[in-house]
């Protein structure tokens, strides 16, 4: 019984046997605080029966949970320690700088306004009642009305996560002139239908506030091809309304009202223009008194066609061709809608001319005179060798009192497209000469497929 009356003892028993198993490490705090508080009153003792004592108290009892073969665990009550020193470390680099008053006199003309009080009221007084500024956007936007194109809303590509999109630039044939050449961006989820693109156009071109407001009905428009500057391109019909957006690869489309002709409100008129061996254009002009120069220059544009310094281009009425037309002449005074778009000091189709060039050493005593030939007279063109350096030879067959020929030679490129041009023009007219020099031509090359076969 004298052992239960040591507290030391007791105390001793206790954590030996609740010190391990206890998680939470409030008895070992308890217990600790206890241990400091005897040492400070002298209680705790050196004697041998006292030192026996604490050494069997440091032998923890074996419980079931204990992990053998393992460190333990620390304690909830080390590591909150732990948190305590390392706030007290974060704490000592911490500097705080009391406020204190100043007398000195500030002027803001002198440092400027540094803390101005703002008006920051989000009310006004309005018929003696109190109006939030959000109710009068949700007033504003209530008066704009409903979006009759909102079912559209859900091809927007924008607002789409993780589907494959196109994003096409939009002409918009319906705006005011001066806006006709920007287009509207729109981006289109690709398993969307050209009608359902047509629909999202309406419907962000209404989000937009854009003017004039378009027909409800989607029916009523349609997507064309458009180029680079917003022109429609009228060689080819509007898109299948039915086929997916995917299907064509155009980023440049327009948007045309089809029962309002593109551009305009009024009567319009078709122009054709023929490029030779290269298909033919059709424009869409306001009236009949347009220059036939502004015509020319529709053409090259389309066309792309870079004029080069000594070259020059013209227009010839489609049934009166080597007839070049007066551009400075309105369209009204032509008599006819479809023309031809030449290249000057070119091939045409009624003669040739040959202009020799000079020679540049000028060892030569007389310039060969320039000469003429009607279409007409004319039997054969053909290549006859290609040269290094990008060089050819071509020579054109002529019959005068019999057949002779000349030899002209120029860049590779420039020499197939003369000759590609003169066999056109010659198989077109195939003139009693063309049809001679054939006939006499392939009898030759069978006479000497015989005498090939016979050997």
């Amino acid at each position: 019984m004298a052992m239960m009356d040591n507290k030391e003892f007791l105390i001793s028993h206790i954590r030996n046997s609740f010190l391990t198993s206890d998680d939470t490490g409030m008895f070992e705090m308890i217990i600790d605080v206890d241990d400091h508080e005897q040492h400070r009153n002298g209680l705790a003792s050196d004697s041998g029966m006292e030192s026996s004592d604490n050494e069997l108290s440091h032998s923890y009892d074996i419980l079931p949970d204990m992990d053998f073969g393992a460190h333990r665990r620390r304690s909830n009550t080390a590591q909150r320690l732990e948190r305590m020193k390392k706030q007290k470390r974060n704490q000592s680099k911490v500097k705080n700088i009391p406020w204190k008053d100043t007398n000195l006199q500030y002027y803001a003309e002198e440092k400027g306004h540094l803390f101005e009080k703002k008006d920051l009221s989000p009310l006004k007084w309005s018929d003696t009642s109190l109006i939030s500024r959000l109710s009068e956007q949700l007033d504003s936007s209530a008066s704009m009305g409903e979006n009759p194109f909102i079912e559209y809303a859900k091809f927007d590509g924008k607002a789409s996560v993780g589907v494959s999109t196109k994003k096409i630039d939009i002409f918009l044939t319906m705006v005011p002139p001066e806006d006709r050449p920007y287009p509207m961006t729109v981006v289109v989820i690709a398993t969307a239908k050209i009608q359902d693109l047509v629909g999202l156009i309406c419907w962000q071109y209404t989000i937009e506030m854009r003017e004039p407001p378009l027909q409800e009905n989607t029916d009523l428009y349609c997507l064309h091809i458009a180029e680079d500057d917003g022109e429609v391109d009228t060689d080819f019909p509007s898109l299948d309304s039915k086929e997916p957006v995917s299907k064509f690869g155009f980023t440049k489309l327009a948007l045309v009202q089809k029962d309002v002709p593109a551009n305009t409100n009024k009567p319009s008129v078709i122009v054709t223009v023929n490029v030779p061996h290269r298909g033919f254009n059709k424009f869409q002009v306001e009236s009949m008194n347009i220059p036939m120069r502004e015509i020319l220059d529709k053409v090259l544009k389309r066309r792309k066609i870079k004029v080069r310094p000594g070259q020059s281009y013209n227009l010839e009425k489609q049934v009166e061709p080597g007839l070049p037309v007066d551009l400075d002449a309105n369209l009204s005074s032509m008599d006819t809608l479809e023309f031809c778009l030449v290249r000057e000091h070119s091939i045409s189709g009624e003669k040739v001319e040959i202009d020799p060039v000079a020679s540049k050493s000028g060892t030569r005593l007389f310039r060969q005179r320039a000469v003429t030939y009607d279409a007409d007279s004319l039997a054969s063109c053909d290549m006859l060798e290609e040269k290094d350096g990008g060089k050819s030879v071509f020579w054109l067959t002529y019959f005068g009192h019999d057949y002779k020929h000349h030899d002209f030679e120029a860049d590779t490129d420039m020499c197939n497209e003369i000759v590609h041009k003169m066999n056109n023009i010659l198989e077109l007219r195939l003139s009693p000469v063309r049809k001679d020099y054939v006939a006499h031509r392939d009898k030759k090359l069978q006479k000497k497929r015989e005498s090939f076969h016979k050997s």
